[in-house]
């Protein structure tokens, strides 16, 4: 019988049992990757460099990487274009229900990590974020220790 790799309230299954949860398909990690993108998009700094600096960042996810960069791409390109024609706040909501909870923590991160980009947080992308997480049903508690731990490793200085 295989035991937990922790124990306590962050109990983690054994790798083996990761492995034969249910595959995550495109819709998940289309929904997945509109997060970071809208985060991004805020700022209005959205261009081809950005965009590829996005997909190589989330390219780094498993669900991502097994797509392969081609339908990442497209799968990026794609929410850009639905995000003029549409909208960002129905892009949102739609990923919002498409993704299963733990997934929206994932997305989520990837959205605190490219706000973090230029080494801190700014007071009005914290509040934004936090937004983002209460409607992901994220507790105020758990974005604080989702975000503390996605600045630290986006730390722009050693202070």
């Amino acid at each position: 019988m295989r035991t937990p790799l922790c124990t306590g309230a962050f109990a983690m299954p054994s790798l083996s049992n990761l492995r034969s949860r249910h595959a995550v398909g495109v819709p998940e990690a289309r929904a997945m990757l509109t997060m970071p993108l809208l985060a991004v998009a805020a700022d209005g700094r959205i261009d081809g460099a950005l965009l590829s600096h996005v997909l190589s960042l989330c390219g780094e996810n498993p669900i991502l990487r097994r797509l392969g960069t081609p339908v990442v791409a497209q799968l990026g390109k794609a929410i850009m274009e639905d995000m003029v024609e549409r909208g960002a706040q129905v892009l949102f909501f739609e990923a919002v229900e498409t993704l299963p909870r733990s997934l929206r923590e994932t997305a989520l991160c990837f959205a605190i990590r490219l706000c973090c980009d230029d080494g801190h947080l700014d007071p009005e992308e914290h509040d934004a974020l936090s937004a983002m997480a209460e409607i992901m049903d994220i507790d105020a508690a758990r974005f604080c220790i989702l975000a503390d731990v996605m600045m630290t490793l986006q730390r722009g200085d050693a202070d």
